[in-house]
């Protein structure tokens, strides 16, 4: 059953229009579906296991990793 979820759980991510990109605590990537893809023009087995500003260089994601706490309400 446990597989049968992630499956469903893995259609449903790469059947969204939008871009998701999972990180571990560390910035590398975990997740990467077409959506983003096709917004960064990089392909998902090329993209995992690798930091995150590999892949979107401005990104503050890694600063927000350390501090622990969101941006968007400063």
């Amino acid at each position: 059953m446990a597989r049968d979820m992630s499956k469903e759980i893995e259609i449903i991510i790469n059947s969204t229009h939008d871009g998701i990109i999972a990180v571990d605590s560390e910035a590398r990537i975990t997740l990467f579906n077409r959506a983003a893809e096709r917004l960064t023009e990089h392909k998902a087995i090329s993209t995992v296991g690798r930091h995150i500003r590999e892949i979107i260089p401005a990104t503050r994601l890694p600063e927000v990793l350390e501090i622990g706490e969101s941006e968007m309400n400063r």
